[in-house]
């Protein structure tokens, strides 16, 4: 593309200087035969297009440009008789000598030497001048030829910078060209075939210089899935919001590609800590991209290749950040299969709890008001505690299947700005007493300043006070269970780290789970439900613990969008 670029651009500027070189050899052979009527026209023709010419770019912007051209126009007159008077006049046999200034003049392009030219011609010229008046008896330097080639150097100087400027503005319009079929319009990043250059180009420096660099595979996972449900345009708004969060983002020095439809590629010298920054950004900037757009969650799956310590060829880098890519596909469809068969065996669990709690319920109640009629009839202090007992496992049983409805059926949130560090302050202290119990001391951080967040604060309430309880039922005696608050771009995350026993391996793979419990008297609806409220807040719960060493539960939620700030404002 740019051989035929700069052979293009060759070719018109050759024409250019072939067509000036023609019209000046015409005119001086004109002058050169005698001046009969037709070629007095048309030298005179050639005279006043000239100064048209003159004119027009005389009041182009660039003034001072066209000065100099205008002084070097006079020089030009002057070098031209010099080389006359110094060759015997125009019929002598080195009359080839006077095309010389004339094309010199035609395409000399540059100020500097414009302004040399001027000052020798006309020193030059003076210096004939005195030796013809003073010394020397010759023929007129200033030859009644040059009122004819007059309009013929003015027409070739400023047809050639007129000409020259087209060339210049043809020549914008193709490079213009040529970057438009390099950058994608509608991501308005480089296209794959820059993709393929750079990649050569990256392998190369790694071989030459020992420079490192990762290639960075992002692929907007569920597009196909938003282009079904909310239409093509949805979608590539989408991909703009992406490619455009994208260019935000990007560390200074590396480059971003549009690699396919819906996958972006990135070549990044940055660290690896530097890269996870990176890339956890762009998973926020996903967020607010689908709250921007009103549409569900965008999937954005990543793919890393290190040269060199992944592979230094660049197929097998390629190969590399496409088969870590493929493995977060294959990740998160196995997570989707998974959440399908939990909302399978919810909605069983559903069927059964709905058609059982209003058969369950009436006789329980009963049960508990007949233990609360028994207990206040009967004097017998062993009675009395047989019928505590019975009133708490009744009791047990009506929030069982209360912890049933609210797993398989719960109830929207009603979202409305909260204050989550009041909310916290709350839960700590109605479970004041129960921490003593479990001989737990709950410490909590807070930052100094700290967003809201859009919640429903009886759900949010009842899913730190799972997560918590858990907490205290996994820590032994003098425990520490610490509440840590942080702020992350768009989300705030809540952590609740304890120094229990852990988790094992087995087990942190079913932790969320429905009924999965390793309590002896636990239902395993704690944090299934917790999980179920947060993802209604449109939130995460993430659960990191090692066996021994204690466990941390993060809950994410989204933290108040500016634009609702100004309604409640």
């Amino acid at each position: 593309m740019e051989n035929s670029i700069e052979s293009s651009l060759t070719t018109m500027h050759k024409t250019v200087i072939v067509i000036n070189l023609f019209f000046v050899s015409y005119s001086l052979w004109i002058v050169g035969a005698g001046q009969s009527i037709g070629n007095l026209l048309m030298v005179s023709l050639f005279f006043l297009f000239g100064v048209y010419l003159s004119t027009y770019t005389l009041m182009n912007k660039n003034r001072m440009i066209y000065f100099w051209d205008v002084l070097c126009l006079l020089s030009s007159f002057a070098a031209l008789n010099i080389v006359t008077y110094t060759t015997g006049g125009y019929y002598s046999t080195y009359h080839f000598l006077y095309l010389m200034p004339v094309v010199i003049f035609i395409f000399d392009g540059k100020i500097s030497l414009a302004k040399a030219f001027v000052n020798l011609t006309t020193a030059a010229m003076a210096l004939c001048w005195l030796v013809q008046m003073h010394m020397v008896k010759h023929s007129f330097v200033i030859d009644d030829n040059f009122l004819y080639l007059l309009g013929v150097i003015v027409l070739m100087r400023f047809e050639f910078r007129i000409l020259s400027r087209l060339t210049e503005t043809v020549e914008q319009k193709i490079l213009q060209m040529e970057g438009d079929v390099k950058i994608d319009h509608q991501t308005c990043l480089w296209r794959y075939s820059e993709f393929e250059k750079l990649l050569k180009g990256k392998v190369l420096q790694w071989k030459t210089e020992g420079i490192p660099f990762q290639l960075v595979i992002i692929d907007l996972g569920n597009l196909q899935y938003h282009n079904s449900k909310y239409g093509f345009k949805t979608g590539d708004k989408i991909i703009s919001g992406m490619a455009e969060a994208l260019r935000n983002a990007l560390p200074s020095g590396d480059e971003a590609f549009r690699y396919s439809g819906d996958q972006f590629a990135v070549f990044s010298g940055a660290d690896k800590g530097t890269v996870e920054e990176f890339i956890n950004g762009l998973q926020a900037d996903a967020r607010r991209v689908a709250a921007k757009l009103d549409i569900d969650r965008l999937n954005l799956l990543v793919g890393c290749a290190n040269c060199p310590e992944d592979a230094c060829a660049e197929d097998d880098i390629l190969e590399h950040a496409m088969n870590r890519l493929e493995d977060a596909k294959a990740l998160v469809k196995r997570e989707k299969i998974e959440r399908q068969k939990r909302a399978e065996k919810m909605a069983l669990v559903g069927h059964l709890a709905a058609g059982l709690a209003h058969e369950l319920r009436n006789p329980l109640t009963s049960v508990k008001g007949f233990c609360q009629l028994a207990k206040e009839a009967t004097g017998e202090p062993t009675v009395k505690g047989y019928l505590d007992f019975a009133n708490d496992d009744v009791e047990r049983l009506i929030k069982l299947i209360n912890d049933f409805l609210l797993l398989t059926k719960p109830s929207a949130p009603h979202l409305q700005p909260l204050d989550i560090i009041d909310l916290l302050q709350e839960i700590i202290d109605f479970l004041e007493s129960q921490a003593r119990l479990y001989e737990v001391s709950v410490v909590m951080q807070i930052p100094s300043c700290f967003p809201l967040v859009m919640g429903d604060k009886e759900q949010l309430r009842q899913a730190i006070v799972n997560v918590m309880v858990n907490a205290f039922e996994a820590i032994s005696e003098n425990g520490q269970l610490n509440v840590r608050l942080y702020s992350l771009a768009d989300r705030i995350a809540i952590a609740f780290e304890d120094n229990g026993m852990g988790i094992t391996k087995q087990d942190i793979s079913h932790i969320l789970n429905p009924f999965f419990t390793t309590k002896e008297e636990g239902t395993g609806l704690g944090l299934a439900i917790t999980q179920h409220i947060v993802a209604s807040h449109g939130g995460d719960i993430v659960v990191r613990s090692e066996e021994g060493m204690g466990t941390v539960v993060t809950l994410y939620l989204p933290v108040l969008e500016e634009k609702v700030k100004h309604m409640i404002g």
